[in-house]
């Protein structure tokens, strides 16, 4: 976790360890599809992923589901929720695979930690960089959905993973039923356009990889 969350760049691992065993942490294991978070909860602990992947999943009052982000090792979640006012998870965290997930109290943040100043200066340095990264991830998940056609919001979805990967045959993070959601689309619907582009030789597909032939930067 120490070299894969940026949360914690440029601390040691020996002083990382020392600065968590002061916070507090926490770690749990969950199994895959057991809720780590439920909308509406109350939290004041950021999470952060040490193995396996969690999907952040929006339940509307109608209880449509809505796929929100999908996290991986090192990444962290309920940051923004412990420091609210109201401190309640606007979105359901639910493990997608097995995983182990370190909880740890947003309030060591903000306290007087001594001999740990400098780390705790890291931390909100580090935090501040996430953020960022965040708001870019959710431009370009609103870049998808706002596709005038399906086609279109799989190509630009296509495209940005296969600009990730860096290379032709590239892997998507999700299943067809999490593609559909991400997309805001039936899954049949997916379905059917994926065929229909490889059908046309727009795309080649198994599983989750792909390999797309019409490629925009």
């Amino acid at each position: 976790m120490t070299n894969s969350c940026k949360l914690f760049d440029g601390i040691s691992p020996e002083k990382l360890s020392y600065l968590l065993s002061a916070l507090n942490v926490v770690e749990r294991t969950y199994t895959k599809g057991q809720i780590i978070l439920t909308q509406g909860e109350k939290t004041r602990s950021l999470g952060v992923i040490k193995s396996g992947s969690v999907d952040a999943v929006h339940y509307s009052d109608a209880g449509n589901e809505s796929l929100i982000a999908h996290l991986t090792v090192g990444q962290i979640f309920a940051d923004f929720i412990a420091v609210s006012k109201t401190q309640e998870s606007p979105v359901t965290l639910v493990a997608n695979t097995d995983c182990e997930v370190v909880f740890i109290p947003m309030g060591g943040f903000f306290g007087e930690l001594k001999g740990f100043e400098n780390e705790i200066h890291l931390l909100m340095t580090n935090l501040a960089g996430i953020y960022a990264e965040q708001y870019f991830e959710l431009k370009e998940r609103i870049f998808c959905i706002t596709a005038p056609t399906l086609r279109e919001k799989i190509i630009r979805f296509l495209s940005m993973q296969k600009k990730k990967a860096k290379t032709e045959i590239f892997e998507v993070p999700f299943n067809r039923e999490r593609m559909a959601i991400y997309l805001n689309a039936e899954r049949s619907a997916l379905s059917r356009e994926l065929m229909r582009m490889k059908n046309d030789g727009v795309i080649d597909c198994r599983g989750k990889k792909f390999i797309l032939k019409i490629y925009r930067e």
